[in-house]
């Protein structure tokens, strides 16, 4: 519920394989934080930023040049 609070814009970074922490529950962040975008890595699994290094440097970059921060 305090998700809505929220009002700086959040990147979520999500691996389709997580089995610790389920894809479903990326979706409902993603739906309930206003100004989010999620980017999801369909070869990565929890540690996707550490799976996907090159490519999160790259769309974290794109992310705050898009959102002027």
């Amino acid at each position: 519920y305090l998700l809505k609070n929220i009002k700086a814009p959040t990147l979520i970074v999500w691996g389709k394989k997580d089995k610790i922490t389920p894809y479903y529950m990326a979706k409902k962040l993603n739906k309930s934080i206003n100004k989010s975008r999620l980017i999801l890595y369909k070869k990565a699994g929890h540690f996707s930023y550490l799976e996907e290094i090159k490519t999160i440097e790259r769309d974290i970059h794109l992310f705050f040049l898009e959102e002027n921060l």
